[in-house]
This record gives C-alpha cells, sequence and structure tokens, in this order.
C-alpha cells in the first residue's frame, strides 16, 4: 500500500535546514523521554489514583500501537533525513541520527498516537487551569509531534493523522470504560497490561520488550505497595529531592542493566528488565513510607 503524498518533500522543502535540526527536538514531545516525567509528576504529586491510571492509559496506548502495526505491517519511508546527518554539528549529530534514522512498522505513528493518547488523558483529567485551555494546549503539542514525525522523513502524512485517529478512538473508549469502573481507576494497570503483553509479543523486538516490562513493572509495583492519597506538597525542597530520587532510580537501573549485559543476557530480556524495573520503583515511590517522610521533609 503507498502511502506516499508528497507531504514529506513539501514539509521539509519549506523547512530551513536550522529549523529542521530543531524538530528533532519537538518530537521528543511523542516519545518516552517526556512522558516518562510528566507521568511521574502527576503521580508523586497530584491525584494517586488517578496518576496511576493515566500510566495505565499510556501504556495501553503504547500496546495498541504495536497490535495495530504489527496487523497492518506498513513499511516507513525511504530514509530521507531534511538535513544530510552529515551536516548537523558534531555535538548534536548521535541526537539527531538517532530521530532521523528509524526502524519498524510505519503505520500507525507511534509517536502521534503516544502523545494524542498522553496529552489528552492529561488534559481531560487533570485539575489545572480551564479544560478549554488544557485540550487546546493538548492540540499543539500534539499537531507539532505530528508535523515533526513528517519533517523529519519518518512517516508519511497518512501515518500520523492515523495515529492521531487511533489516539483520539483510544481515549474515547477509555472514557466509556471509566464512566463504568468509578472508583478504582487503577483497574487501567491491568488494562494496560494486557494490552501491552499482547502488543509486544505479536510485534517482538525491542519495542515488545520495552512495553511489556513497563506494563509488568507498573503495575507490580503499585499493587505492592499502598500509597496514601495525599499527594506531596508542592516545594522546591520537595521537587528537588524527587528530582534525586527519580535520577537514583535510572541509575540504578543503568547499574543493573550493565550487570545483566556482562553476564551475557540478550538485548531483549535486558531492556524489559531494565524498563520493568524503572516502572516499578517510580510506581512504589509514593507508597514506600520512609521515602515519602524524606521528601516530605523538604517542604
Amino acid at each position: 500500500m503507498s502511502r506516499g503524498t508528497g507531504a514529506i518533500e513539501a514539509v521539509q522543502a519549506a523547512l530551513p535546514d536550522v529549523v529542521a535540526v530543531l524538530v528533532a527536538v519537538v518530537t521528543q514531545f511523542g516519545d518516552v523521554v517526556v512522558f516518562v516525567p510528566a507521568l511521574t509528576l502527576v503521580l508523586w504529586f497530584g491525584d494517586r489514583d488517578r496518576g496511576a491510571a493515566l500510566v495505565g492509559v499510556a501504556l495501553g496506548g503504547i500496546g495498541l500501537v504495536l497490535i495495530a502495526k504489527y496487523a497492518l505491517a506498513f513499511a516507513r519511508p525511504p530514509a530521507n533525513p531534511p538535513v544530510p546527518v552529515e551536516d548537523v554539528p558534531a555535538l548534536l549529530r548521535p541526537f539527531y541520527e538517532a530521530e532521523v534514522i528509524a526502524d519498524g512498522y510505519g503505520f500507525p505513528s507511534g509517536h502521534a498516537t503516544g502523545a494524542t493518547v498522553v496529552w489528552g488523558s492529561l488534559a481531560w483529567w487533570l485539575d489545572v487551569g480551564t479544560r478549554a485551555r488544557r485540550i487546546a494546549a493538548a492540540a499543539v503539542l500534539v499537531v507539532l509531534v505530528a508535523f515533526s514525525r513528517v519533517a523529519l522523513g519518518v512517516h508519511y502524512l497518512a501515518d500520523v493523522i492515523a495515529g492521531i485517529g487511533l489516539g483520539l478512538a483510544y481515549l474515547f473508549g477509555v472514557a466509556l470504560i471509566r464512566d463504568r469502573i468509578e472508583g478504582d481507576e487503577r483497574r487501567f494497570l491491568r488494562l494496560a497490561l494486557g494490552l501491552t503483553a499482547l502488543g509486544g509479543l505479536l510485534q517482538g523486538g525491542q519495542d515488545g520488550w520495552l512495553a511489556v516490562g513497563a506494563a509488568f513493572g507498573a503495575t507490580v509495583g503499585w499493587s505492592a505497595t499502598d500509597a496514601p492519597i495525599q499527594p506531596w506538597p508542592v516545594t522546591r525542597g520537595t521537587m528537588a529531592r524527587a528530582g534525586g530520587l527519580f535520577a537514583a532510580a535510572l541509575a540504578l537501573a543503568g547499574v543493573a542493566g550493565f550487570g545483566l549485559v556482562a553476564a551475557g543476557v540478550p538485548d531483549g530480556p535486558v531492556l524489559g528488565s531494565v524498563t520493568a524495573l524503572v516502572a516499578g520503583m517510580l510506581l512504589a515511590t509514593p507508597g514506600v513510607r520512609s521515602l515519602s517522610e524524606w521528601i516530605e521533609a523538604g517542604a
């Protein structure tokens, strides 16, 4: 099936080189690099049950994308970055190359779906500002992410449109389910585990291991502790201590991953295990009394 409509060439031709490199930064708003800190902040400093539900919704969206990509198996566009990798300054080259060289199936766009699901659910469920403004901000982020995927040459226009559509349809289904399980929004974690397990088994590869590891770790981490509903106070001290704890969790996972690699464990299981460890620690942290007391001491 051909999905090329000339949009990639048209967008890249209209994009100045300096902006083309910045697009690689914009696309991060559709990636776990931004999703994980954002959802962690909501879970730690906001409504705990709602935060866990939002994590589940996000992970379920990832599982849905994996299932759709496996079922359709549509290839990505041929590699065609807006600026040749060798023309990018050496300091930025590794980051830029990682964003313009993509593998796996291309339809629907995982970044477009993820941005729609994460920013859309945050806009609908959070209590910051007005809902209209939150939805407007989420829409801007989704459009920017979708535009960045086309501009970087890693998706056709049809891919990102389908990704947004899939994300919206999924959120509509989530809203219907939420109405029926009011009072136990954490069930979304179990739903996510089912979707990501199916998607991971079908898709295989690194993406599959990462998705299954994240859903398994998040579900076990939340279920293993009894997190108090009262969120942590938002002060400079508590934010600094929470940031240190977040960095420590990533460092510990990195050490564990290095140990698994040194022991000869294959890459897939290593990625799944490290991801499960990070997700488990982030979800369990609010329920560990000693850690909560230490963070609250910074208030």
